[in-house]
């Protein structure tokens, strides 16, 4: 059999109710969803072997602004980059 190692961690989150804090239609606000992702980092590494200076954030639309609230939280020094493609940039409330 080859040795074969994981290389790689994905996960995929959705925002409570489908959106992101800072919609006009969301049910999470902005620090609810900040300590979630808090919290899921916190989970990851007390389950795997994590790089930290690897760990990365991107998404598309209103996940894509998302990522910017969380570059712009002290929470994104948890992170060694963002990656914004096409993304729905809201105010925060």
């Amino acid at each position: 059999m080859a040795n074969f190692r994981w290389r790689k961690i994905l996960v995929y989150l959705d925002g409570l109710g489908g959106a992101w804090a800072g919609n006009n239609y969301s049910e999470a606000t902005v620090p609810e969803d900040l300590q979630l992702v808090s919290d899921l980092l916190d989970e990851i590494r007390a389950g795997w072997c994590v790089n930290n200076s690897r760990i990365y954030a991107t998404g598309l639309s209103i996940d894509d602004g998302f990522v910017n609230t969380i570059a712009c939280a002290p929470v994104g020094a948890n992170f060694a980059a963002f990656a914004a493609g096409s993304g729905s940039f809201l105010l925060q409330r």
